[in-house]
């Protein structure tokens, strides 16, 4: 990224945990990047299940130029309402401010967010379930003799295809056949890399079954 930099560069922009590998952004690389003088924003959506919870955001009060953005949307479970916020400077926070919108957050936004946060307890035990789970998946994962995951700390785990005996074709085909939707990539480096969300044990052991089948049928 060092190296990529311009004159003309104002902002660079890191998401860690990263999507779609899951990769957490080291303190270090960030530092470095701090000390170019350029804004430095991290967006940490996934990083209430990472190793470090607290997150890069926490490094705010100590630069002018580091914004850490976080959401609502994975740990709480609220995407579809859209909540989130900033940790910045003032001086960045005084140029937001001059874009904001009056009303961005609709009331069933801010009603679920109040619930969320008064249930804190609740919440937190779902995430930690995501967390255990998350390593029975990735066990799983690394049992197929056709795929390579990669270790993550959010709340997904991507995985590589090893054999080209089994497409990304088939897999699809087979794991929607077993009422399962997985997520997929266009992109050259990706296309033959599935990405796989964390649910519930029951969900981990129906997936299971369709990679079983995959390992017995894919290759065909």
């Amino acid at each position: 990224m060092l190296a990529a930099l311009r004159p003309s560069t104002k902002l660079i922009v890191l998401c860690s945990p990263n999507n779609p590998t899951g990769n957490p952004v080291h303190e270090k690389d960030v530092l470095t990047l701090l000390d170019t003088g350029r804004i430095v924003v991290v967006d940490e959506a996934y990083v209430e299940f990472s190793n470090h919870p607290q997150g890069l955001a926490r490094l705010v009060p100590m630069y002018q130029n580091l914004v850490g953005l976080r959401t609502l949307s994975k740990w709480a479970g609220l995407a579809g309402l859209r909540v989130g916020y900033g940790l910045c400077p003032e001086w960045i926070a005084q140029h937001i401010r001059r874009a904001q919108n009056p009303f961005e957050v609709n009331m069933a936004g801010h009603i679920a967010a109040i619930l969320a946060l008064n249930n804190l307890d609740d919440v937190q035990n779902n995430v930690r379930g995501i967390i255990n789970e998350r390593e029975h998946l990735f066990k799983l994962l690394a049992q197929q003799p056709y795929l390579a995951p990669i270790p993550s700390e959010g709340n997904f785990i991507l995985a590589h295809l090893l054999d080209q005996t089994v497409t990304i074709e088939k897999v699809r085909a087979i794991v929607e056949s077993h009422g399962i939707l997985l997520r997929y990539f266009q992109s050259s480096s990706l296309q033959n890399s599935p990405r796989v969300t964390v649910g519930l044990p029951q969900h981990t052991e129906k997936l299971a079954e369709a990679l079983a089948s995959i390992e017995t049928r894919g290759v065909k």
